[in-house]
């Protein structure tokens, strides 16, 4: 049985590509989709030794393992699932105690492979089409328990917006400090 905070704590993570690198961004909002936290990282970018040696597995390995894992360690707060945008961000997942799925766009959601990681088939939760790491399919059914506690007007994709106008100010406000 879900606890009410469990229910209400919702994590949402996205990683963004710009000139300076990956940036990383965690929204932890409540039941009603209001901020309880937020986190972001300073900017990610492999050198050419890296993308030679982690070859597929990078972009799993920096958003996943480098980026996502340094966010939620981060987080004062559990959240009771952690939503993505991002498949690459799926390898968060190792070690944590909660459902991780990756939003997408349609049914026909092409195959991530790297090293031992794959994407499921996608299902629907709701209106909305979702994957997760074959290595955690339960997470699929633990997602589908939980999403019944959510109300049907919850847009799974308006956070990561959120997140990506809250990078861009903090990398702005970065940028005034060097100045």
């Amino acid at each position: 049985m879900l606890n009410e905070q469990e229910i209400q704590t919702i994590g949402f993570i996205t990683v963004s590509e710009e000139e300076a690198g990956a940036f990383g961004g965690y929204l932890l909002v409540n039941f009603a989709g209001r901020p309880l936290e937020f986190h972001c990282t300073t900017p990610v970018r492999p050198n050419r030794a890296q993308k030679i040696l982690y070859g597929p597995s990078l972009m799993p390995y920096i958003y996943g393992e480098l980026i996502g894992r340094a966010l939620v360690a981060k987080s004062k707060l559990a959240p009771s699932w952690i939503a993505t945008d991002q498949p690459s961000v799926l390898t968060v997942r190792e070690g944590l105690d909660c459902p991780v799925i990756c939003l997408t766009e349609s049914s026909s959601v092409a195959k991530l492979t790297a090293d031992d990681f794959t994407i499921s088939e996608p299902v629907a939760l709701g209106p909305f089409q979702v994957v997760t790491s074959v290595r955690y399919r339960e997470d699929l059914a633990a997602m589908q328990t939980r999403w019944e506690h959510h109300p049907a007007q919850f847009d799974l994709w308006e956070p990561f917006e959120r997140i990506r106008k809250a990078i861009q100010e903090a990398q702005r406000a970065r940028a005034a400090r060097a100045a």
